[in-house]
């Protein structure tokens, strides 16, 4: 009784298949030897299919009497209202977003163009090296004499075989050449410059004047060789003009040569009037010229409400050196103003020299009559020598006076001496309308790129708009 105890429990997890092959082997041994056991495991195996069968017949029951209740439950269902959904973008958000867009360009291009000069920047300085040198090489083979400031460009152009260095990547839609040669320098030896080092003598220029092309600045030569970039050229190198008139051997592919003839005149602000008037004297002698009258006159010039001392220096230098001249005197304060004329004297010098011409020859033949002739008639004839050598006098001295208008010009310098306050208020003047100048710029490539977005969006947004309003309605 106590085995069949034992196997009661594996014949439970047999009548349950939870037995493996070989353990079901045996309890079907067991249950073949054993008629106790298997009485037992007949009766549990009846109770297990009386319990699933009543079990199933209470879950239909169960199942029908569920139903039944939820049809009896069910009613007509309501129809919920779903609140319309607010569309997430809206035509301010739009514009707020396209405005955002629009001033972040305008604050990057600024940004991006300083750093596309700042790529251009070293190849401007590695032309500007080139002509230095080119430069220095034509003084060398010129007894060290500096290549002329008008045409210096084309003079040295065999010392560097390439015309492209003459012009600068940054002067986009320029013709000309994008760099001069100082006019004080020109033509003068090299043993005149006495700190090579620090002496600049090209300079990047755009029709003769400064050119600040890279980031506010530009690309140097100095007498030495070297290059550099400087963010404003000193005041005693720019030019308030680039004119050098009167080249000596320049026909202009005409018959003649043309006779040119200039006169000059400047309005200087000083601060100490005696050392300017000297200084403006001295530059006349330095440009191989003279001086014809200087003088000094005591509160001559209203200046506003005050009265200040004045001075007047008059000269001629010759024509060639009119833009130098000009330039140095400049040098000595602040320009109020400067004015040169040029006239052409070319008909007035082939009209003179054609009189010159003809009595000679007069001259020529009533000497020879002169020689000739009886007695009688001698005397007659000396007093039409007379004549003629008097016609002949006034036609040189007429021919004269174009030659020495076409060779000298008249440069008339007026300096006003002004206080310390009046030089830095028309200092403070320059540089604020130069400030202005560069504001204005900045803010007009905003206002353009503002511009172009707003005429290239503004279809855009309106098709956006109307589109978002049909889709909400």
């Amino acid at each position: 009784m106590a085995d069949c105890e034992q196997w009661r429990e594996a014949i439970s997890a047999w009548l349950d298949g939870q037995c493996s092959p070989q353990e079901e082997k045996e309890v079907q041994a067991h249950l073949d030897a054993c008629p106790a056991c298997r009485a037992w495991a007949e009766q549990v195996e009846a109770d297990r299919r009386s319990f699933i069968s009543s079990l199933m017949g209470r879950q239909a029951d169960i199942s029908q009497d569920v139903m039944r209740r939820v049809s009896e439950m069910s009613v007509e269902p309501k129809e919920v209202a779903v609140p319309r959904r607010r569309p997430s973008f809206g035509l301010v958000e739009l514009l707020v977003v396209l405005g955002i867009c629009g001033v972040l360009a305008a604050v990057l291009f600024p940004v991006f163009s300083k750093a596309r000069e700042k790529a251009r920047q070293p190849s401007c300085l590695s032309n500007v090296r080139q002509l230095a040198l080119a430069t220095l090489q034509y003084a060398h083979d010129y007894d060290d004499v500096l290549p002329p400031a008008e045409n210096w460009a084309e003079l040295i152009q065999r010392y560097h075989g390439n015309t492209q260095i003459l012009h600068c990547p940054s002067a986009i839609g320029s013709t000309g050449d994008s760099y001069a040669l100082v006019s004080r320098w020109g033509g003068m030896p090299l043993k005149s410059i006495t700190d090579p080092g620090n002496t600049i003598i090209i300079y990047e220029a755009e029709n003769g004047q400064p050119a600040y092309r890279h980031n506010e600045g530009m690309n140097v030569g100095y007498a030495d060789g070297h290059g550099k970039w400087i963010k404003k050229l000193p005041s005693d190198v720019a030019p308030i003009t680039a004119i050098a008139p009167g080249a000596p051997d320049n026909n202009y592919g005409l018959r003649r040569r043309v006779r040119l003839a200039y006169d000059a005149s400047c309005e200087v602000w000083v601060r100490s009037l005696q050392s300017a008037v000297v200084a403006a004297e001295q530059t006349f002698y330095d440009r191989g010229g003279f001086v014809l009258h200087s003088a000094l006159e005591q509160g001559g010039v209203n200046a506003g409400q005050e009265l200040h001392r004045s001075a007047r220096v008059e000269g001629k230098v010759p024509t060639a050196e009119v833009g130098a001249t000009i330039n140095a005197l400049a040098a000595l304060g602040y320009v109020a103003r400067r004015e040169i004329s040029g006239a052409d004297m070319t008909d007035q010098y082939v009209t003179g020299s054609r009189a010159v011409t003809q009595t000679e020859e007069e001259l020529g033949q009533v000497q020879h009559r002169e020689a000739v002739a009886r007695t009688a008639q001698k005397p007659a004839l000396q007093e039409q020598t007379r004549a003629v050598r008097q016609q002949l006098g006034a036609a040189q001295d007429a021919l004269f006076g174009v030659e020495r208008e076409v060779a000298l010009a008249t440069i008339t310098a007026t300096l006003i001496e002004r206080g310390p306050q009046a030089a830095v208020s028309a200092g403070q003047i320059g540089r604020a309308w130069s400030s202005f100048v560069h504001t204005a710029g900045h803010v007009g490539v905003v206002l353009v790129w503002v511009g172009l977005y707003g005429l290239f969006l503004t279809p855009v947004v309106v098709v956006v708009w109307v589109w978002r309003k049909r889709r909400a309605s």
